[in-house]
């Protein structure tokens, strides 16, 4: 098949990218014969999108007044716009032909093997290793303090981590005093999971309350009637009732210190005569068990 080009061709489509000998053009080339006669020869210049200069086709045949051109595969390695012309030569007589656009249409990559399946699976484990790491390091990374006047039976915690990264809970109780607080442990998730139950444990008993995902608690007072004031992330408060119950007797002063080894074991360290609270870690949940 081949297909007329004229002085009045706008632009030239030569086919897809990386097409080879399938079609051919027919380039009128009369007006060069008009002016110089006969008895001299052509050349066809293509030029390639983007690049800057032009070359000469080899794949060119003349009929009559018919320059054929048929582009080969070196001629539509490149996607986009060029341009092409021809010159008519006769002696040291020379006529050149307009520019006329060509357009060559993008063709997809080369024919490649397809993804093997374990592939995909390697990428999932891949990317279930890394989740992991990142929930570790975020462990390791953590460094926390918490404490509140002692004079109500609180005890102080402090957590860090140690050079080697590993874990150190150090837990302080200062003395036990009237119905003070003795932990705090999540003992229920909704359905959704989107609610925590959180529980306050007393000397003697526990007060429940429930906290939306996302909504922490931002601060927590004790006011002077001895309710405790919970404020939340979202701005929001709650306020308990009192939890200062009758004095009792005062405690011995005693330490824990903790450790968190290679295999994520908790370890717990006290001298020989503590009589205090033990605690486990369960799913990465720390638990005091009193």
């Amino acid at each position: 098949m081949i297909i007329p080009v004229n002085e009045d061709t706008a632009k030239i489509y030569i086919g897809h990218q990386m097409n080879n000998d399938a079609y051919s053009y027919g380039i009128d080339v009369s007006q060069a014969l008009e002016v110089l006669g006969e008895g001299g020869y052509f050349t066809l210049r293509p030029q390639r999108p983007t690049e800057a200069n032009a070359y000469s086709s080899a794949y060119i045949e003349r009929d009559g007044s018919t320059l054929i051109w048929t582009p080969h595969a070196e001629d539509m390695m490149i996607n986009g716009e060029g341009k092409l012309q021809y010159c008519y030569t006769v002696g040291e007589r020379v006529f050149m032909s307009k520019i006329w656009t060509t357009v060559i249409c993008a063709s997809l990559s080369p024919i490649a093997d397809p993804p093997s399946v374990w592939e995909s699976y390697l990428q999932e484990i891949e990317a279930l290793v890394q989740e992991a790491k990142e929930e570790v390091q975020k462990i390791v990374d953590m460094t926390a303090t918490a404490s509140v006047d002692d004079s109500y039976g609180v005890p102080s915690v402090t957590v860090t981590k140690t050079e080697d990264d590993e874990i150190n809970l150090d837990f302080a109780f200062e003395h036990l005093k009237g119905n003070g607080i003795t932990g705090v442990s999540i003992v229920g998730t909704s359905q959704d999971g989107l609610t925590k139950t959180y529980r306050l444990q007393f000397n003697d008993g526990y007060y429940d309350y429930d906290v939306k995902d996302g909504n922490g608690i931002a601060s927590a007072v004790l006011n002077a009637d001895y309710t405790l004031t919970l404020t939340f992330e979202d701005g929001t408060s709650y306020t308990t009732p009192s939890i200062r119950g009758e004095q009792g007797p005062k405690g011995n002063v005693m330490y824990a210190t903790f450790y968190v080894d290679d295999n994520m074991v908790l370890h717990m360290v006290t001298p020989d005569e503590y009589t205090g609270p033990t605690f486990r870690l369960n799913e990465n949940k720390l638990e005091v068990v009193i």
